[in-house]
């Protein structure tokens, strides 16, 4: 007579604080051996009572895995669940995985130590996102936990999860900063849980503007070089690929399998630039395959969650949008979460309810003048944002004052008009300053210079001696304390964001610091008035940049034809990260108007060096050399510019 096998139960006590812990707990239980495993949260039916229910688990579980941390040592009911345990002579192991005092109820015994010492074993790099995390988020508690929710669900390992999270969002909405304090708070501050590495990148570091193509060269170099796991040969070896000259497609689906055969966090923050915009024939699609092969890799397959960001819809996706790749709407800030981030600004409005919405329409609903003024700017967090900020600093924070911002004028059909608008206000504030406001200014429009951070180093070259004409003229001569009070006045009214990091060298005279950035559409606004009204400081500025980054990028070509000299061999040729400031300058002698020198100078030479067509050849670097390329375009890839000698055409 056939007998069926007792089954295997174990029953999971934790603080409802640590539910993340239990998915992830569960799953290695099942792997384990375990046919049934006990959670409250999912073994306990609607308004069934809690005790007795939890008791009849404990009688039945074969194991009782208690899970320490902070908030269970205070928990009565995880004392109780383990006291029954132990009543009724089951089996129990402690698993300590939080730093925090083991509890009284474990003194003098055994406990296994799972706590992670300074990340030892977790990869984590973050950075590129890390820092656009706000101190407080505001309205957007939903997207939070649908995040946290996907994560969880990833450690469960649950069959149609997203695998791939993508939230769409006009330009200042605040997705970037979404992603990063859910980072911020929920993984980095709870201990990365059940996370195996972490990996940030933001396609805003490679360019915006749609004059110079950004590329996933780079990224992919970087992703697949920090994803590398397993033997030394084996990690070497992918090493070695990611500086291979091969396609980027094939990298993509490497990347794909890598990262998905892990429970990896994968951020893709700022997708845009490498999709076509929305009044191309494809709108949204992506223009690189170094993007699109890893995305449906992973939509097609991951134990991890990719969590992506970006202005277009992504149709390279839409077979998954109804089960593994979903895409989520990040709608407008609610009334009552402008009004409170009004009020983070110390912005003050009578709070009658006395002013009709719609004007002019007297059965138009009645709101009070914050509501109004959040209504006006439709609940826009980045206008929201600056608009708190103007008026705490110029006005004290007095709302009738936004009569000074003329939104009215804004044109409804730009994402960025009202914010643009409130820039205006902000520049006729600062120009009524005197010299002051005038410093804040240059070192704004400084920014629009720049399709990502302004990295010190330009900085620095951009205020050296002798100034660019109507550019940096505030700028000259200032001490070190002087330059660093203007920034730090910006970064506090949210005008810029500061990147400290961790500096690889003593900190210039300019400040302890690596870069300056700012959102894309204020950059945006900064050039559109540089190029409108100072035309000459543009090119100038321009130039000074090319020429900055020629004199200071490393040029091995000047090494080989010296060891050519020589009749030896022994040159380093540069790696892709060494071609970056010369893509950069090649972008940055076009805008001055100097393309031939760009192509004789620096493409030619110093990136293709010659007849070896190196960067493609050699590094795989298409995507960044079509970008380069696309700089020697008025029109893109239709019409080059004038200013390109017959030969060079």
């Amino acid at each position: 007579m056939l007998t069926m096998p007792e089954l295997r139960r174990a029953f999971v006590s934790h603080s409802t604080a640590d539910d993340y812990y239990v998915a992830e707990m569960e799953s290695f239980l099942r792997a384990a051996g375990f046919d049934d495993v006990f959670n409250d949260v999912s073994s306990i039916k609607p308004d069934a009572e809690f005790w007795p229910e939890i008791e009849k688990g404990i009688r039945e579980c074969d194991t009782l895995v208690v899970v320490i941390t902070a908030a269970s040592n205070t928990s009565d009911w995880v004392r109780r669940e383990v006291e029954c345990a132990r009543s009724l002579g089951k089996k129990i192991i402690p698993l300590w995985v939080e730093d925090c005092p083991v509890p009284p109820i474990f003194a003098a015994r055994d406990v296994i130590d799972l706590r992670r010492r300074a990340q030892e074993l977790l990869r984590t790099d973050i950075t590129r996102i890390f820092k656009y995390a706000p101190v407080e988020l505001i309205g957007r508690e939903d997207e939070k936990k649908l995040i946290s929710e996907a994560w969880a669900k990833a450690l469960r390992a649950e069959n149609g999860r997203p695998n791939v999270l993508t939230f769409v969002a006009l330009g200042g909405e605040g997705k970037t900063s979404l992603v990063a304090k859910w980072v911020v708070d929920e993984m980095s501050a709870k201990g990365w849980p059940g996370c195996d590495a972490a990996f940030a990148w933001s396609f805003y570091s490679q360019g915006t503007r749609d004059q110079v193509a950004a590329s996933s060269d780079l990224f992919l170099k970087e992703a697949l070089t920090f994803f590398a796991s397993g033997t030394k040969e084996e990690v070497e070896e992918i090493k070695a690929f990611a500086d291979s000259p091969a396609g980027a497609h094939e990298k993509g689906k490497h990347l794909a399998r890598i990262v998905g055969q892990r429970r990896c966090l994968l951020i893709l923050d700022g997708l845009e630039p490498l999709q076509y915009s929305p009044a191309s024939p494809t709108p949204g699609e992506l223009k690189d395959q170094g993007i699109a092969a890893p995305l449906k890799g992973l939509a097609a397959g991951s134990n991890g969650l990719c969590i992506v960001t970006t202005r277009y819809s992504v149709p390279n996706l839409k077979a998954f949008w109804q089960t593994t790749a979903p895409e989520v709407k990040l709608l407008r800030l609610s009334r009552e979460a402008g009004v409170h981030l009004l009020k983070t600004f110390d912005v003050r409005g009578s709070e009658r309810r006395n002013l009709l919405l719609k004007e002019g329409d007297e059965k138009s609903e009645k709101v009070n003048e914050l509501e109004k003024l959040v209504e006006d700017v439709k609940g826009h967090a980045l206008t929201l944002t600056l608009l708190g900020s103007y008026l705490r600093d110029a006005h004290g924070g007095d709302i009738r004052k936004r009569d000074l911002v003329k939104l009215e004028e804004a044109d409804a059909e730009e994402q960025s008009g009202h914010a643009f608008r409130v820039m205006e206000a902000y520049e006729r504030a600062f120009e009524d300053e005197g010299d002051r406001g005038q410093r804040a200014l240059a070192i704004l429009r400084l920014l629009g210079l720049f399709d990502r951070p302004m990295t010190a180093d330009c900085f620095a070259a951009l205020v050296a001696v002798p100034a660019v004409p109507g550019l940096t003229d505030p700028l000259i001569g200032l001490t070190d304390a002087q330059m660093n009070v203007a920034i730090s006045r910006l970064q506090a009214a949210r005008l810029l964001t500061v990147n400290r990091g961790e500096l690889s060298h003593p900190p210039s005279a300019i400040g302890p610091w690596q870069s300056l950035d700012a959102h894309p559409l204020l950059r945006e606004y900064f050039a559109r008035q540089l190029r409108k009204h100072h035309p000459d400081a543009w090119r100038a500025a321009h130039r000074r940049l090319y020429e900055h980054l020629c004199a200071t990028a490393p040029d091995s070509t000047k090494v080989h034809s010296f060891c050519r000299m020589l009749g030896v061999n022994f040159y380093s040729d540069p790696t892709l990260e060494d071609l970056q400031p010369l893509y950069q300058a090649v972008a940055h002698a076009c805008y001055s108007g100097l393309h031939e020198k760009a192509w004789t100078k620096v493409f030619l030479p110093r990136i293709l060096r010659g007849d070896r067509f190196y960067s493609y050849q050699v590094l795989g670097a298409t995507g960044s050399d079509l970008g380069a390329l696309a700089c020697f375009f008025d029109i893109k890839w239709t019409h080059l510019s004038p200013l390109i000698t017959e030969s060079t055409r």
